[in-house]
């Protein structure tokens, strides 16, 4: 007998939430932010977060390179006060389709190791936590795009983007929802909640990168990467107060 749908789901969710840290579970996060007159969430996540993690979360990937290619942070410093926020942020707005923040610090130490070693970065991402829209591959996690049918169908290869980034010394940590099969201007599916924005509570984050948008506005990533051919980068930016780049083809250098 197959299993029903609700069941897929309601497992799905279930993994979902045990993927964050337990020391970073806070039951009742975005009453708590709505009930003290926060509609912003990055305003509230900087009323509770410590100040350490915040001066990090703070900086723009140029900053945190420099940081980090003079020794003066470590990559899994960097990893930790992102994947921190973005969990936070996660449990305010419901952004994440997929969660791996143990994978992200297996491989920010590994890059820390590198840099002790040999005094250099891998390249110019060099232990900076990007997010993904969920469509792109990444082995051993599914990409389900809002479909039930592919909750746990996990993927055997990684998409050139993401050997792209990983080349460059991204740490990956989570992949964000997107509405079913991602033609959409808002973020919904049977799989995942609703996605809000984080700009403001009240309203939606967009689509059909949504999660992407509510997750980087939220300070939960400095940068994350999604698509778009009606609008689904450039929606979600608007609705949570980003600046969005749709490059055409060939236009965007990889760099050396």
């Amino acid at each position: 007998m197959a299993k029903s749908w609700e069941s897929i789901v309601e497992k799905k969710r279930m993994a979902l939430a045990s993927a964050i840290p337990k020391e970073w579970v806070k039951p009742g996060l975005k009453e708590e932010m709505v009930s003290k007159g926060f509609v912003n969430t990055s305003d509230y996540l900087d009323t509770i977060l410590p100040k350490e993690e915040i001066e990090i979360t703070s900086k723009t990937i140029p900053e945190l390179s420099k940081l980090i290619s003079a020794g003066e942070v470590s990559a899994v410093q960097v990893t930790e006060a992102f994947t921190h926020r973005a969990m936070l942020a996660h449990q305010i707005l419901g952004c994440c389709s997929e969660i791996f923040v143990d994978k992200a610090l297996e491989r920010a130490a590994k890059l820390d190791e590198i840099f002790q070693k040999t005094g250099k970065t891998v390249g110019v991402l060099h232990g900076i936590p990007i997010s993904l829209k969920d469509q792109v591959d990444l082995v051993g996690i599914p990409s389900s795009i809002g479909y039930v049918s592919l909750a746990n169908e996990k993927k055997t290869q990684n998409a050139l983007l993401a050997d792209k980034l990983l080349e460059q010394g991204a740490v990956f940590f989570a992949k964000t929802c997107v509405p079913m099969a991602m033609m959409a201007p808002e973020t919904a599916s049977n799989l995942y909640p609703y996605n809000y924005s984080a700009a403001n509570i009240n309203l939606s984050s967009g689509g059909s990168s949504g999660g992407e948008g509510s997750l980087i506005a939220a300070g939960g990533a400095r940068a994350g990467f999604g698509t778009d051919i009606g609008g689904s980068i450039r929606i979600p930016a608007t609705y949570n107060g980003l600046f969005a780049i749709k490059p055409s083809v060939g236009e965007n250098p990889e760099p050396v």
